[in-house]
């Protein structure tokens, strides 16, 4: 009688004709429209942002295959990783800090614990955090977007005047507004300061709905995350006297919360891997963040809420995770 052998292997397990890698650089492959939203807003800038992280996170990936004595392959989440740290990044920033990025987030975060499938973090969100306790004035050197093909969008320098400026999400917490509709046409096309893959709303719904579409992402996570922070912002504008509607859009729409709800929650390592699981993870997602934005000092919020619900996703599955066929909870043993 031959023994039969079970291969074991790390998450993310995918029921489907498709391998990780595929839908890795399906990932990447939609992340190039923000991509082009981040150069025909912010120019030359952002594709050195964009070309640097990527090659670097590329680069640190072999070095450590090449250490750790794995096969010099790319798997696709180096890309991603690169794409999407250079996405939440400003304009102003200088290209070393990108590097130094993708450095920690792959080799950190990504390789010492164990590589693909073992990260418990979300590489790209924790190189920004790391990037954000280093260098924290580099980190909020927004600027206006710059006009196509004009001197400042071709140009290289930055300018280290704007260091102290502020995204709109920023002014606003601070500064209440006046409920007029035209306000969000900005953030839906992109016309704003911000990082330079989070301000064209637009581009990021086209990629998310392509995506969910196809079932490369789970609707449970995006969903859930966005319709809580849509009903949390409308409840908390009409406490400061908002139209409920108006300011719960804006609250989606501006800031990292669709580029964190569509690209970053939904990662397949870090987010849980039950139906159930992935509905909680969300919600807990824009808990956090209307927590964030309401009460702290901080108004964006996405980047540490789900960092955060990464930490408790094996709780989550573990809670979650469907009972076994014909299961019976055991009978406690009286003890005399």
């Amino acid at each position: 009688m031959s023994e039969t052998q079970l291969k074991t292997g790390y998450p993310p397990f995918i029921h489907a004709n498709v391998s990780v890698e595929k839908l890795m650089y399906y990932v990447a492959f939609f992340l190039l429209l923000p991509c082009i939203g981040a150069i025909y807003f912010f120019g030359m800038k952002a594709l050195i942002i964009i070309i640097s992280s990527v090659v670097s996170a590329i680069v640190f990936d072999l070095l450590m295959k090449y250490i750790r004595k794995k096969p010099l392959s790319l798997d696709g989440s180096e890309i991603v990783t690169g794409i999407l740290l250079a996405l939440i990044l400003p304009p102003e920033i200088p290209f070393y800090i990108p590097i130094t990025g993708s450095a920690f987030g792959i080799i950190i975060v990504k390789h010492v614990f164990g590589g693909l499938g073992n990260n418990v973090f979300n590489p790209a969100l924790a190189a920004r955090a790391f990037i954000g306790a280093s260098w924290p004035l580099a980190l909020g050197a927004y600027s206006e977007p710059a006009k196509f093909l004009s001197d400042k969008w071709l140009s290289f320098n930055l300018d280290n005047s704007l260091i102290t400026s502020a995204t709109p999400l920023a002014r606003d917490s601070i500064n209440l507004l006046t409920s007029r509709w035209s306000d969000l046409i900005n953030p839906l096309i992109g016309n704003i300061p911000g990082s330079i893959g989070e301000t064209s709303a637009v581009l990021l719904i086209i990629a998310g709905v392509i995506m969910l579409l196809l079932k490369i992402i789970d609707w449970r996570i995006t969903l859930s995350y966005i319709g809580i922070v849509l009903i949390g912002g409308g409840i908390y504008g009409a406490y400061l006297g908002f139209n409920v509607i108006y300011f719960g859009l804006y609250s989606i729409l501006t800031g990292g919360l669709l580029i964190g709800a569509i690209f970053m929650a939904t990662d397949y390592v870090t987010s849980p891997s039950t139906k159930k699981g992935r509905i909680i993870f969300g919600i807990g997602c824009g808990a956090l963040t209307l927590i964030f934005r309401i009460f702290s000092q901080m108004p964006e919020g996405v980047m540490y809420s789900i960092l955060l619900m990464n930490a408790i996703t094996p709780l989550i599955d573990r809670y979650t995770f469907p009972k076994p066929f014909g299961w019976k909870k055991p009978n406690k043993i009286k003890q005399d």
